[in-house]
Order: C-alpha cells, then sequence, then structure tokens
C-alpha cells in the first residue's frame, strides 16, 4: 500500500511535469570532438582532442525515481515516464522476468513489446532494394499510434508497405542507389530579421533544384539543430537561424516549403534532427524564454548538463528521452516525411561528473554496469524508444542513423553501440557512418575502415550507407596524420571512394556531407573533385 502511495504522488508529479512541455555551425577551428557540430568529421580518438571538461553534479538524487521493487534494470522509470508522455517505449534484453511482471501489475496500463532477438550476418551480396515510386499521401494522419513489429522477418524490409501516415519517396536511380546529401542549419540560415516567404522559397528551391541537377535523391535537412525547430512546434521555440532570434516567428512554415519542393524535385525528404543538443554557446539569454530547457537549467532537477562551453539534454534521463520522442511524434504526424534521422550526438563528454546523480541512482537501486556500460545501455534504451516512437507517428518512414565512422571513437567516447543497433532488429533502418577519412589517414585510412563497417553483422531489415566527406576537398585533414595534405593534392578521391563501397557487401548508397559541396561557388582542386564525382553518378551503375 505504501508503495502504491508513493507511486501514485510521483506520478502526480511527473503528469505536472510534463505539461511545461507545452509551454553559425560552430566553427570547425574552435570546436572539438565532443561539442563539434553534429556532421563534422569524427577523427581518432588518439589525436583529436576531446573536451573532458564537466562542473560537478550538484543535483539532488531525490529526483531520480527508482522504485525498490525494480531493483537491477538499468531503466527502471522509464516506462511511467513515457506513459505520461503518450507512448510506451520497449523493454531492454537486460531487464529481468520479476521486474516485468511486477511493473505490469503496478502500471496495468503498460504493455511490454514482444522481445527480439539478434540475427546473425546477412549473407546477400546484394543490397536491399526499396520502392522508388512515389507514394500516395493521404491528407490526415491517423490520430491512433499503430505499433510495427520489431521481429526479425526473412523478407528484405521490416516496415509495412503501406504506411497510415503521409510519407513521400525519391525517385531513384534503377540500380535503387541512395544518394544522399546533408543540408545543415547554416546552410539554410537567413539574414537577421528573416526574409519574405517568397524569398525563402525562391532560395529553397535553388538549393533543391541543384541537388537533383546534381544526382542527388535523398535530403536530409536540418529541422531541429539546438532544441528547437524550422517549423511551428508547441513542444520547441522557433529557430534563430530564420529570423536571428530564437522564437522569432518568420511568418510562414519552411518545413511544409521544403516538402512541397521535395515532393516537386522528386526528392526523399528526411527531417535531421539533434536529439540532445541544446545550445552552441553558454550565453542562456540567446535561448527563447518558450526553451523547455531554461526551467531545468534554472530547477538544477539534472535534465540539462553543461559542457564544452554548451549545453545539452541529459542523455541518462528517462525524462529528456520522453520530451524527446513527443517532438518527434508532433514532426512526424505533421509533415510528409521520408524519414528521421539523427547524427552522433549521444553523449557529448566521458566526464564522469556529467550524469553522476543519475549513475548512483541506478548503483543504489541495485544496478550492477560500469559506467561506461550502462550510458551505453541508456543510449540503446534511448534509440529503441525513438524508433518505436517514430514507427508509431508514421510506419512507413525510414529511421536513419550516422554514427562518427571511428568505431572506437563511437562506443568509448559517444557511448554508442552501434555494432548491436545493426544486428539487432528495432534501432535503425539505415545506418550511415561518417567514414570522413582519406585514403592516406593514419589512424583511419578509408578503404579499410569502410570494410571494417560492411562487415558488421547486420539485421535483414538494415540498409547501409556510407557518409562522405565532400567538405575536406581541397582542404588540410588537420587530424589524418601523414595523410593530412591528400585532399589538396587529389582531386578524386571521392570519386575512388565511390568506386570502393559500390563494391562492398550490402552497400544501399552514400551522403556527402554537405550541400555547399554541390551548391557553393568551388574552384581549384575542389571543382575537379565535384565534376569527377558527378561523373560517377552519370555512368551506368
Amino acid at each position: 500500500m505504501k508503495r502504491m502511495i508513493g507511486l501514485l504522488l510521483w506520478l502526480t508529479l511527473l503528469l505536472g511535469g510534463c505539461a511545461s512541455l507545452d509551454r553559425v555551425l560552430v566553427e570547425p577551428a574552435a570546436a572539438t570532438q565532443s561539442g563539434a557540430s553534429s556532421q563534422e568529421p569524427a577523427t581518432p580518438a588518439s589525436t583529436e582532442p576531446v573536451s573532458n571538461v564537466s562542473p560537478a553534479s550538484t543535483e539532488p538524487t531525490s529526483n531520480v525515481w527508482a522504485p525498490p521493487t525494480l531493483t537491477g534494470p538499468v531503466r527502471t522509470s522509464q516506462t511511467a515516464a513515457s506513459t505520461a508522455a503518450g507512448f510506451v517505449l520497449p523493454e531492454t534484453s537486460t531487464t529481468r522476468a520479476h521486474a516485468t511482471a511486477e511493473a505490469s501489475t503496478i502500471l496495468p496500463w503498460w504493455k511490454p513489446p514482444a522481445p527480439t532477438a539478434p540475427t546473425t550476418t546477412s549473407t546477400s551480396t546484394k543490397p536491399t532494394t526499396t520502392s522508388t515510386k512515389p507514394t500516395t499521401t493521404t491528407t490526415k494522419p491517423t490520430t491512433k499510434a499503430t505499433t510495427t513489429s520489431t521481429k526479425p522477418t526473412t523478407k528484405a524490409t521490416t516496415t509495412t508497405t503501406k504506411p497510415t501516415t503521409k510519407t513521400t519517396t525519391a525517385s531513384s536511380p534503377s540500380s535503387g542507389e541512395i544518394r544522399g546529401a546533408w543540408v545543415a542549419y547554416y546552410e539554410i540560415a537567413q539574414s537577421a530579421g528573416g526574409v519574405s516567404k517568397s524569398a525563402f522559397i525562391k532560395k529553397a528551391d535553388a538549393l533543391f533544384k541543384k541537388m537533383a541537377d546534381y544526382g542527388i535523391n535523398t535530403v536530409f535537412l536540418h529541422v531541429r539543430p539546438f532544441s528547437d525547430a524550422i517549423y511551428p512546434s508547441k513542444l520547441a521555440p522557433w529557430s534563430d537561424i530564420l529570423t536571428g532570434t530564437q522564437g522569432g516567428n518568420p511568418g510562414y512554415d519552411p518545413l511544409q516549403i521544403f516538402c512541397d519542393l521535395a515532393a516537386q524535385y522528386r526528392l526523399a525528404l528526411h527531417a535531421w534532427i539533434n536529439p540532445f543538443r541544446i545550445s552552441r554557446n553558454d550565453d542562456l539569454t540567446k535561448l527563447a524564454a518558450s526553451n523547455p530547457a531554461l526551467a531545468h537549467i534554472e530547477a538544477n532537477d539534472g535534465w540539462v548538463r553543461k559542457t564544452g562551453g554548451q549545453y545539452y539534454w541529459n542523455p541518462a534521463m528517462p525524462e529528456t528521452h520522453a520530451l524527446i520522442y513527443a517532438a518527434v511524434k508532433e514532426l512526424l504526424g505533421k509533415y510528409s516525411l521520408a524519414g528521421l534521422h539523427i547524427d552522433d550526438y549521444f553523449y557529448p563528454t566521458t566526464a564522469a561528473s556529467f550524469d553522476a546523480a543519475q549513475y548512483k541512482a541506478y548503483q543504489t537501486a541495485g544496478g550492477k554496469l560500469a559506467l561506461g556500460d550502462w550510458r551505453r545501455e541508456m543510449v540503446s534504451l534511448f534509440v529503441q524508444g525513438l524508433y518505436r516512437t517514430a514507427k508509431q507517428a508514421a510506419p512507413g518512414a525510414v529511421v536513419s542513423i550516422s554514427p562518427a565512422g571511428n568505431l572506437k571513437t563511437v562506443r568509448t567516447e559517444m557511448f554508442a553501440d552501434v555494432p548491436r543497433w545493426m544486428a539487432e532488429p528495432g534501432y535503425a533502418d539505415w545506418m550511415i557512418p561518417q567514414v570522413y577519412f582519406g585514403f592516406e589517414n593514419a589512424a583511419c585510412p578509408f578503404a579499410k575502415t569502410a570494410s571494417d563497417w560492411a562487415a558488421l553483422p547486420r539485421h535483414s531489415g538494415l540498409r547501409l550507407l556510407f557518409g562522405l566527406a565532400a567538405y575536406k576537398c581541397g582542404q588540410t585533414d588537420a587530424y589524418a596524420g601523414a595523410g593530412k595534405e591528400e585532399w589538396k593534392t587529389n582531386s578524386d578521391i571521392l570519386a575512388r571512394q565511390l568506386k570502393k563501397i559500390r563494391t562492398l557487401n550490402g552497400y544501399s548508397g552514400f551522403s556527402l556531407f554537405s550541400y555547399e559541396f554541390i551548391g557553393k561557388t568551388l574552384s581549384g582542386i575542389a571543382l575537379q573533385e565535384r565534376e569527377n564525382f558527378q561523373k560517377m553518378l552519370t555512368a551506368t551503375h
């Protein structure tokens, strides 16, 4: 009885807190790996400095709910937090059977999903293909979430072929090769005060036309770069890239404009979000009064952490997961999008103080995992819940992840268990590692690194793409060691990289970082690289 009373009190507080949900690029020379732009190169841990500076944790551990009856599992509060937000998150394989049974008893509305099992390496040498014919869109998204099965099948894809929500797909080459490009927030930024709707449409049209003319068929568009939005949202303020001021309403819906243009140019439009990043610096006056992070910073409740001069949502808290899921649900329920995309923003630091209170609560509840393993488990839980939320909101949407290219860095510094996400269904449909290295990179030579990614076990529904560093063409690669001048002396690196990855097992496509390589004026080696790469796209493949 005491336990039930305590649970009801906690749920009352949580639901009250959830009500508050309604209430350019960092220069490469100044950015560290921890605080750099999400699509900057992930360089070897042995050569690139990592910011581990983080303030000591001061938030009270009493704010972390850990009912004594659910001791042992990594996640003890995720169920109630996610239920309050209107959706259910999957359990992890480490959850004990007695905890699952008891959770069902004390939270009778909670329905644990069917467990998923890891699969073996795919033996197919042909990439799985997706339909390239535009699908018919519906005018009204379904209001009731549907759940897709995460149980692997023998079919090429794991998602339904008849989405119940609005989606668009691209017209791809006959080979089915996915030819993508990232469009970062600073590439669509407007001058202070913003521009008129007609001026914005003109710029956006030119951007999409250039990509379509170049041979791109898939666009990863930055729609939530800093816990904000380039569309009207009840959960986040307007992005400052639209008017120069966060919260400033441009007077129109930029994302809807991009959706319309994507349909016009037959481009598959994927919404790219940075889930945990809140700010590009520590100046809180730059955040809109409606930014949900401000209240948590003031309350010092652990939801928001600061490291490397930037603020982040705490990845170790199921409450922040729920906030991000709600934003995804809103986004995919409102727009005709081919997919949802996240990159390599998971843990921004390795400092133990970053999530000390949450880890201590986990240990107090009986948890035995070491800090690194616990962090990886928390990130996996987040990604798994994100995948499920996206599929509930838009069953036909592709969920893609673009981790750093250095597998060691991904595991030990960002605490992302990417091999698991590739081997087990329920985490991602596409994996797009940022293999931002030249062939002569001393620590991560391109050919070997790409082959290592291709050798990882994959579930039957996963497609493997490769992120290519178009932005390095004609530039010195500061962290490449002996190969740092490679991009300044060769004009065919990208073309040779494409030739290489097309030979790898299960290859499905590539994505260029970023649009500027296609759209801006180039000269010299960089221009030659662009022309040589385009020849590879126009040639028969």
